[in-house]
């Protein structure tokens, strides 16, 4: 059903991010029954509900996904506000579950035998970028998301693997430098009318965040045998990115 009419246009946001979490949109829909004096409601959104968001200027989808949060305000008798937060299609890969144990495979072979294996969920294989050989990996009845999550990490030797959900279903792994070049310029001295390659920004509520919440250190270490007890002590010095272990 076409909800364009109902949409409060001020109140929509979309929220996306590179791997892992996912999108997010909010919006709210007005179930304004005044000139009818009718006390039926004309809709009742619900969990799960798809919702797709799309730019009928260009025809491009802006979200697509499903409701999670449907939360509804009566502002009289004649009239409900609906508040709708939803999730994208991210929410079937955080619950959809894998399982194997892959041995000297690259994780672009990995990740689409993981992404073949909920296909029954409607997700399919999107874009999957080479990536470097993992010895071995055991994936033990994980969701998909986590396991993504994983591969994510073992790859990223070099550069910087993530993944992600399209509003199409379909699951895609790259690395930050296999990234598309942006096909959209913004600027704030538009010279011209906004194009589909080029938009413009109010210079006054420009603002910049700088973001330390995911930077880490990662330690990952993989052995086969153990045999006594043993430290091995190293001093990192923002430069060395491996080191040897005295024991297997």
């Amino acid at each position: 059903m076409d909800r364009t009419t109902v949409l409060e246009p001020t109140t929509w946001t979309v929220t996306q991010q590179f791997t892992r979490q996912g999108g997010t949109a909010k919006f709210v829909l007005l179930d304004d029954r005044s000139t009818t004096g009718s006390r039926t409601p004309m809709f009742v959104p619900q969990a799960l509900q798809t919702i797709t968001l799309t730019d009928t200027g260009t025809g491009t989808t802006l979200f697509g996904g499903m409701v999670t949060t449907p939360t509804f305000k009566r502002m009289g008798p004649l009239q409900t506000r609906w508040q709708l937060d939803c999730r994208d299609w991210t929410y079937l890969a955080d619950n959809a579950i894998v399982f194997g144990d892959f041995v000297g495979q690259t994780a672009d072979e990995i990740a689409v035998a993981l992404i073949a294996q909920v296909a029954w969920a409607g997700l399919t294989v999107g874009t999957i970028q080479p990536a470097p050989t993992i010895d071995r990996v055991q994936i033990n009845y994980l969701t998909l998301s986590t396991a993504m999550q994983t591969l994510a990490r073992l790859a990223s030797v070099s550069s910087d693997y993530g993944w992600f959900v399209d509003y199409n279903q379909a699951v895609h792994f790259f690395s930050q430098a296999q990234t598309a070049a942006p096909t959209v310029t913004v600027t704030d001295n538009l010279a011209a009318l906004p194009t589909t390659t080029t938009g413009g920004y109010d210079e006054s509520g420009f603002s910049y965040v700088w973001d330390g919440t995911t930077v880490r250190s990662a330690c990952i270490v993989r052995g086969g045998s153990y045999t006594g007890p043993r430290m091995d002590t190293w001093v990192g010095d923002g430069g060395t990115t491996q080191w040897v272990l005295t024991l297997p």
